[in-house]
């Protein structure tokens, strides 16, 4: 089950280098908060309870999440902004013992995998449909939505390179294992 990516909502959009440096904004990993940093920003993690008094009282100026997050936060009462990044989008995966699986009769087999590829297209339309709910609901409420195709690439680049920096980190203490499983992500994306 995919989640809807994370987007930045502040108080303006988020279309040029400076509009990150900076920028005092809640985070929720430890990846988020590094590429941030690297990328001039002034990122917190903060627990999802402690966002509204933060937002309310100044305390960050941003919050760096998917904009079903910040629907559900009413972020419109604290920023007018949200904007596509896409920086990280979480996947909930269900997964079964493989000599389990290969017990299984042939047609349970089948069944089972027929039964997830229904699921899979359903999970991904619930996700679409959030994302459109979402804007809406945002838009609706004041809220100024920048896609992703507004977001100058100099923008990207800065994120991308500062995400570059966490990565390399990862893959020095994942080693070749980590190295195999990103090298078959890289090719699933461009497939």
């Amino acid at each position: 089950m995919p989640n809807a990516p994370s987007g930045i909502h502040a108080k303006m959009p988020i279309t040029s280098v400076d509009a990150i440096e900076g920028l005092r904004i809640r985070t929720y990993d430890v990846n988020g908060t590094q590429t941030l940093v690297n990328a001039g920003a002034s990122p917190l993690q903060i627990a999802w309870g402690d966002l509204i008094p933060q937002l309310s009282t100044g305390g960050i100026d941003a919050v760096l999440t998917s904009a079903d997050g910040g629907m559900q936060l009413s972020i419109w009462d604290y920023v007018s902004d949200f904007t596509e990044i896409n920086y990280a989008m979480g996947l909930f995966v269900c997964h079964v013992n493989k000599p389990a699986f290969d017990a299984l009769p042939a047609d349970v087999q089948t069944a089972i995998m027929e039964i997830c590829d229904a699921c899979d297209t359903y999970a991904w339309k619930i996700v679409v449909d959030s994302i459109e709910k979402s804007y809406k609901v945002m838009a609706e409420h004041g809220m100024t939505i920048t896609h992703d195709e507004d977001v100058p690439d100099e923008v990207f680049e800065l994120l991308q390179n500062a995400g570059k920096k966490v990565r390399d980190e990862w893959l020095a203490e994942a080693g070749e294992k980590g190295a195999t499983v990103l090298e078959a992500f890289e090719a699933q994306k461009s497939s």
